[in-house]
């Protein structure tokens, strides 16, 4: 299934048959990142990182706005 390693394909896709979600964060997705952050750390993982949290991908645009909190 993964021509990429699993990083680089959760980096810019989601789950097969999963729908991306494109409208703002919900405070609920927001403390889920948060609370993901706490538990696992950021680092270079970003793709993988995202497959906690159903529905999004995180782009640049995204860890940049969340790394500043």
């Amino acid at each position: 299934m993964f021509k990429k390693n699993p990083n680089q394909y959760f980096y810019r896709h989601n789950e097969p048959g999963e729908e991306q979600w494109l409208h703002d964060w919900s405070d609920e997705e927001k403390s889920l990142f948060l609370k993901i952050a706490n538990e696992h750390g950021c680092g270079d993982k970003w793709g993988l990182f995202a497959t906690y949290i159903p529905h999004r991908l995180l782009s640049s645009s995204h860890i940049e706005e969340w790394t500043d909190i």
